[in-house]
């Protein structure tokens, strides 16, 4: 008899670990990785995140415009040779050198950036649109018609 309950006693005991009771109990390892994880939320949101406001963006758009700054003579092409109906001789002329001139001052404000992406603010470009290639495909669309 006392055999039995002893085998009857190991047989519950034993089968603890495999009741539903058993799956809800939390360790506290659980705890530590769940308190752990909801201090890293609170600590990081990345749907929050807006990397507008960070010297990284001030930095990218400084190197991006020094490299692209030879975007805003096809840019000011366009522009110039629309505004004078479709005028190619005009878009040379006057376009080309309008365009160089657009793109020392871009490289300029590029370099400016650079040097100063630590200091705030972030997200305020010197020149308007953002990035020169922004600007050649808005008045290359203009061109068209688009």
């Amino acid at each position: 008899m006392k055999r039995r309950l002893l085998f009857i006693f190991l047989l519950v005991l034993m089968s603890v670990p495999f009741s539903s009771f058993a799956f809800d109990m939390k360790s506290d390892y659980d705890i530590a990785v769940e308190e752990a994880t909801a201090k890293d939320k609170a600590f990081f949101d990345a749907d929050e995140f807006n990397y507008k406001k960070t010297p990284l963006n001030k930095l990218g758009r400084g190197i991006t415009n020094v490299f692209t700054c030879w975007a805003e003579v096809p840019a000011e092409f366009f522009k110039v040779s629309k505004d004078s109906n479709n005028d190619i001789v005009a878009g040379a002329a006057i376009g080309v050198p309008t365009g160089f001139a657009l793109g020392l001052v871009r490289g300029v404000t590029g370099i400016i950036d650079a040097a100063t992406f630590a200091i705030p603010p972030y997200d305020k470009p010197l020149m308007q649109p953002e990035f020169a290639l922004q600007r050649t495909q808005d008045n290359f669309d203009y061109y068209l018609g688009k």
